[in-house]
């Protein structure tokens, strides 16, 4: 890359990959670095031929001031954002996309629209986030995991080749009542390769995770259900933080009609248990995904266990001591074959 002016080359990033509006697009950006915001102005101000135009024409120029010198030819993303809740974009998605980023070796730079100068281009944005990678694997590795697409998404878990044969199933009804959504199904090491390969050309992200089991063996055998002890990998799904808002739904339930709707609603709405009407049925909720929820919900369930050992009563009683409030949604949202639920009853 050929230095202009008293810019010098820092290189070239791959994608740019925009976070929300209907303006979404990938392009191939070029990165000068000045020393001052007075010296990008005076190079963008320069003779053409001296700015050599002829790549500049239709060009997007935006004059950013970074917190820290970015080393040449280190790899770039860059993240426009247009967002609706200022609060929940400082206090929740900016931690988490930071703890996140670092965690894969970026580094991210925030600007807010009044520290960027737009001399041409797209003006309607709040915030940018230029990342900064040491090196393109980790670039790619971090694009590849994550897809960034400040949407929102249906999510599932599968723990084996059962329940992902019930996961496929889910996925085609969804597709079939015309969803807008992305589609996100969290993964066990237990479930095959054949399975996986299926699952990959279905969904639109595949994340794998750690199986978390709650140990109380006494209380499942009671229920009969021995199988609720991996559902506490169910927390995963809030660590789904490249989405805004999601609706959670087992993988032994299928749709019927678009349900779109659910994301108008509030975390952390569910369904009434048909067995335990004062208790919520976790088959199907809508949540906000967050680090903070999930580390307060994992303590929560190492701490206090859960009576039937699943992941539904640890999150009735953190909603009922904690974060978060339930809010009612229509049973006809969630209407289970099981009803009532066998349930003993100790005198």
């Amino acid at each position: 890359m050929r230095s202009y002016g008293n810019g010098q080359p820092v290189g070239f990033a791959e994608e740019v990959i925009c976070l929300a509006g209907d303006w979404k697009r990938n392009k191939t950006i070029g990165v000068l670095q000045f020393d001052s915001i007075e010296a990008a102005q005076r190079w963008f101000n320069s003779d053409p031929i001296f700015r050599q135009h002829d790549w500049l024409d239709d060009a997007e120029i935006w004059i950013v001031p970074l917190v820290s010198e970015i080393k040449p030819w280190k790899y770039l993303q860059l993240s426009l954002l247009k967002i609706t809740n200022e609060d929940e974009f400082k206090h929740q998605y900016l931690p988490n996309y930071g703890e996140l980023v670092t965690s894969f070796g970026g580094v991210p730079f925030v600007c807010s629209t009044s520290d960027v100068e737009v001399r041409r281009g797209i003006k309607e944005i709040d915030y940018l986030i230029m990342t900064e990678w040491p090196d393109e694997e980790s670039a790619l590795k971090w694009s590849r995991s994550q897809h960034i697409t400040m949407c929102e998404a249906f999510v599932t878990l599968t723990t084996n080749d059962e329940y992902a044969c019930g996961a496929l199933v889910w996925a085609y009804s969804l597709r079939e009542v015309k969803t807008t959504k992305k589609l996100v199904c969290m993964v066990t090491k237990q479930v095959s390769k054949h399975m996986m390969s299926l699952i990959e050309s279905v969904f639109d992200h595949v994340e794998l995770v750690d199986v978390l089991d709650s140990k109380d063996e006494t209380n499942l055998a009671l229920l009969s259900r021995p199988d609720l002890g991996v559902t506490f990998t169910k927390l995963h799904c809030w660590r789904l933080t490249q989405y805004t808002k999601a609706v959670f739904m087992d993988a032994d339930t299928m749709v019927l009609q678009n349900v779109d709707d659910l994301f108008e609603r509030d975390e952390f709405s569910a369904s009434p248990d048909p067995g335990w009407p004062d208790c919520f049925n976790s088959g199907v909720f809508v949540y906000k995904p967050s680090m903070e929820t999930y580390k307060k919900l994992l303590q929560f369930a190492v701490e206090h266990g859960s009576f039937d050992g699943g992941d539904q009563l640890i999150l009735f009683a953190h909603d009922t001591k904690h974060s978060f409030s339930w809010y009612f949604i229509k049973s006809s949202y969630h209407f289970g074959r099981h009803a009532p639920s066998q349930v003993t009853v100790f005198v």
